[in-house]
């Protein structure tokens, strides 16, 4: 099953940039690859417990959410 990401707001507005995050962008501020982001949107892997920690404390959500 695919993450919710709308609902994870992986979509969201990085002040810093001044702009929405990009794959990259997330990527950048978790310590993965974009490519490893775009397999987490589109449920095709589940970040490690690590992963969706970091994930968490940059969107600002619950890290478990990538576990339901």
């Amino acid at each position: 099953m695919a993450v919710d990401l709308k609902e994870a707001r992986l979509h969201k507005w990085n002040d810093e940039l001044g702009r929405w995050y990009t794959q990259e962008d997330l990527a950048q501020a978790v310590g993965c690859t974009r490519a490893n982001i775009g397999l987490i949107e589109t449920g095709r892997t589940k970040p490690s417990p690590k992963l969706a920690k970091r994930l968490g404390e940059v969107l600002g959500v619950d890290w478990q959410l990538f576990f339901e």
